[in-house]
Formats: structure tokens, sequence, C-alpha cells
């Protein structure tokens, strides 16, 4: 797997871990509404806190800028890891919904947990 998209991995685990977790949507518009903060400082979903760690904003995981193809492999090595160990269900649509829809949207999800799991990912897959 691409070394730059697994290094990006281990860096989102620590921006997830930082800025907390939120389900839903790629960051939480309303604590950056009510707390002024740069929607990179605010709560971000997995998605999120991997295109933040890439230098982008959280809803700019799909966008042409530089970092995102580097943040679309990351999804797509941790999207082959939920799948791998049965904790994500397959998308006909690719891994963004495997990583938000199918797994950190889940009820019970925290930041630590989604944080250790991006890990496990970068040491799991080669």
């Amino acid at each position: 797997m691409n070394e730059q998209a697994r290094a990006l991995l281990l860096k989102a685990a620590d921006v997830q871990e930082t800025n907390g977790l939120h389900q839903g949507g790629y960051y939480d518009r309303r604590q950056a509404a009510q707390e002024l903060l740069d929607m990179r400082k605010c709560r971000v979903c997995a998605l999120g806190a991997i295109a933040t760690a890439a230098g982008l904003f959280p809803n700019e995981i799909m966008s042409g800028f530089p970092g995102a193809s580097t943040a679309r492999q990351a999804a797509g090595l941790l999207a082959a890891y939920l799948i791998e160990h049965n904790l994500a269900i397959p998308s006909e649509e690719g891994p963004l919904p495997v990583v938000g829809t199918n797994w950190a949207d889940r009820p019970g999800q925290t930041a630590a947990g989604v944080a250790s799991v991006m890990r496990a990912a970068v040491r799991d897959i080669r």
C-alpha cells in the first residue's frame, strides 16, 4: 500500500483523537458556529479526520485539491481493513461509504475507538 496513504492514516488517527468524533457529517458545523472555530479544529468524522490530516478542510476529501487523492487512498486502506475484519460491509459506491456510513457513523463509536482502528489498519495491511 502507498506509504504516503499509510502515514496519512496515522496522522488522521491523531486528528481524530485531538478533535473528537462527529457523526453524520464531515465536521460538526454547530460546534464551528457556536465556538467560532475553523472547521479543521472541530469534531470530525473519520473521513473528515483523514482530509484534515492531508491539509484539506474536512469536507474536501472528494475535491481535486492537492492531497485529496492521497486522502482517498488512505480511506481506501481503512475501508479494506474494515471489510477484511468484518467491521463494515462493502459498498458499491466505493470506500468512502464503507468508512463513513457503514462504520464510523454507527452508534457507540468513539474518537479513541476510531483512531485505534485507523492505527491497526496501518499495522495490518501492507
